[in-house]
């Protein structure tokens, strides 16, 4: 027998199915003899013993065998359908559309099929991007603390890469929203250590790991630390293939550079952003771009073109479900009116936020409200109530370890109390960030 013919005996996999089964049907089907596929580098005889089931071929025979067929050797070894990875893969794509379009209980249909039919067919990244699917749904339709024990199971099985790198970059996220953004941080700073301690290191997934520690950081007054995260994700972006990593970079770095001052840079980076998600089909997406802008813009005092981009985001993102970037741009454009001095509008707008933000546990959107709410009660002259609500977000803010909020509120809270002539009062909440 020729060296090359070397195979494990087996008991197994007999002739009504398995690999030697599935090899004989592809060879079938394809009009040829078991001599002429397995010569001139294998005998007729090894062939037979393989489709017979009493042998399993080496992987070099296995390679040989599959290329003669035109199928790939892990599609022939697995009984995978030729193009079934592929197939499976833009389902779960689709199932990504249709979360972003407000259809989660459909994705999730689609990624529990996915997942099943992937963990048949041995595809351990198609089995971890089910599970990410399956995550983003729950989170979409019942927030970030129902979603964080699904993302938890998904990490364990996820192998190294762009996926497992998104599901670590999810439960971070799930961390920062429901008010544990110190391990949201020490999570995330932890896989970058792991990532890049095993170089070569892939510049989509550091990207995608770096991008997930800027809220955090900006929220607890690490503004340096989230510019040089920004900057060591710019170096590597020309490197990242994944047009989705690139969209959420650009997304999260208009923050950083909003903070700085550097507003041109943030109408290109949300503009890019936005034609990212165009292409992408993600319609929640592009509704937080405009998100964002308002933000950016009610920052800068320019309240007309803020409300503009409010209303605009709102309106993509209550059709499709988000509710929780739905809440985000309610508040902000609760706070326009609360400047444009429509207060009824504002206090509205408050409490329809409220409503999902106290369902969902999210203490940094609770304590916003409460502090909005504060700031309403002040402009209507209604002191002691407006102290009450400040101290309630104060609360709320310091166990979140939101420290840059926690400094506003302080500081807003202070000058009340001194139009009191409450001094001491006042000089002990300004103390507290300290």
């Amino acid at each position: 027998m020729r060296r090359a013919e070397y195979c494990v005996l087996v008991l197994t996999d007999g002739p009504s199915g398995g690999l030697g089964a599935r090899i004989r049907d592809l060879r079938a089907s394809r009009g040829l003899t078991q001599r002429e596929l397995a010569e001139p580098r294998y005998s007729r005889g090894f062939l037979a013993a393989v489709e017979a089931g009493h042998r399993v071929p080496t992987d070099e025979a296995l390679a040989y065998l599959a290329d003669r067929l035109g199928v790939r050797a892990d599609d022939l070894r697995h009984g995978r359908p030729a193009g079934s990875a592929e197939a499976l893969r833009a389902d779960l794509d689709e199932a990504r559309r249709m979360i972003s379009a407000g259809n989660a209980a459909g994705a999730a249909d689609v990624a529990w099929r996915v997942r099943r039919q992937a963990d048949a067919y041995h595809l351990p990244e198609l089995v971890a991007y089910a599970d990410l699917c399956l995550g983003d749904s729950i989170q979409h339709s019942q927030g970030p603390s129902a979603a964080l024990e699904t993302f938890r199971r998904a990490a364990q099985n996820a192998p190294a890469g762009l996926i497992g790198a998104t599901i670590t970059g999810r439960i971070a996220g799930c961390l920062y929203l429901t008010g544990h953004t110190a391990a949201a941080i020490e999570l995330i700073e932890s896989a970058l250590h792991e990532v890049r301690a095993r170089p070569p290191v892939d510049p989509s997934v550091e990207v995608t790991l770096l991008g997930r520690l800027v809220y955090p950081y900006l929220e607890v007054g690490a503004r340096e630390r989230a510019r040089r995260v920004v900057d060591d994700a710019l170096a590597l972006l020309p490197r990242v293939t994944d047009e989705e990593t690139v969209g959420v970079f650009h997304t999260v770095a208009a923050q950083v550079w909003d903070a700085e001052g550097r507003l041109s840079e943030v109408d290109e980076a949300l503009r890019t952003s936005r034609e990212i998600f165009a292409r992408l089909g993600f319609e929640r997406e592009i509704g937080r771009c405009y998100w964002t802008h308002g933000y950016v813009l009610v920052r800068l005092d320019r309240l007309e073109e803020a409300s503009e981009e409010l209303v605009r985001a709102r309106q993509m993102l209550a059709p499709v479900g988000a509710r929780h970037f739905h809440a985000g741009a309610t508040l902000e454009l609760a706070e326009v009116r609360r400047r444009q001095g429509r207060l009824d509008d504002a206090e509205q707008l408050c409490h329809e936020a409220m409503d999902y933000v106290t369902e969902a546990g999210y203490d940094e959107g609770i304590a916003e409200t409460d502090r909005l709410l504060g700031r309403i009660a002040l402009a209507r002259g209604a002191v002691v109530e407006a102290e009450r609500l400040m101290r309630l977000a104060i609360e709320r803010y310091q166990r979140a370890g939101l420290n840059r909020e926690l400094m506003r509120t302080c500081q807003e809270l202070g000058e009340v109390l001194i139009g009191q002539s409450r001094l001491p009062e006042a000089l002990a909440v300004l103390k507290r960030p300290l």
